[in-house]
């Protein structure tokens, strides 16, 4: 329900893709990957742009950032969990998990009655907070190296995207892959190329 929803009222500067190990397969429904693209969000003439949106429209083609989007089996009852696939410069990001804090995935606290998540929120709803992600100044890093680090990392992800097998969603192709499988749909692991198991 909640991908139907964003792809039948796609909200502008972002993409949905899903893992599937080839075209026909099964895809991961309970986790999806977000592209978020600068050149439809941001304007390069826009004077308020801090410095990592400004790097962003400046690369050819500007470069995308990705996020991944986890739901639980709790799930609307749970907010989902929501991190980066590569390092970016915000004071919003965790790590070493690179897990993204926004106010809208914090449980309720008593008196707070608009803040948090709440079950009638949807995928749509995380979006739109994600696409206000960089527009505060003071929360994003305007360090030269940080910047390049960020942009190196996103370049990475998208390569590896590209030859995974990850499909860029829309309602017929979400329409497509439903009726391909006749199972539930089943996970397919997404390591970038610079991961490296902590174990060995």
């Amino acid at each position: 329900k909640d991908l139907v929803e964003c792809l039948t009222n796609p909200l502008p500067g972002f993409s949905v893709w899903l893992h599937s190990a080839s075209i026909g397969s099964s895809v991961d429904l309970n986790t999806w990957i977000i592209r978020l693209h600068p050149e439809r969000i941001y304007s390069e003439y826009d004077d308020r742009l801090n410095g990592l949106q400004t790097a962003l429209l400046q690369e050819c083609p500007p470069q995308s950032l990705f996020f991944e989007i986890t739901f639980s089996i709790y799930y609307p009852f749970q907010a989902p969990r929501v991190r980066t696939m590569h390092f970016i410069p915000h004071t919003s990001v965790t790590l070493p998990d690179r897990a993204v804090c926004l106010d809208l995935l914090q449980l309720q606290h008593g008196k707070e009655k608009y803040s948090g998540w709440s079950p009638a929120m949807t995928a749509f709803s995380v979006l739109c907070q994600l696409q206000d992600f960089l527009s505060d100044s003071k929360l994003v890093s305007s360090n030269t190296a940080d910047i390049r680090r960020c942009l190196d990392g996103a370049k990475l992800v998208e390569s590896q995207l590209k030859s995974s097998g990850a499909i860029q969603m829309d309602y017929r192709v979400l329409m497509y892959h439903l009726s391909e499988s006749s199972s539930d749909a089943i996970p397919r692991p997404f390591k970038p190329v610079w991961y490296k198991d902590s174990k060995k």
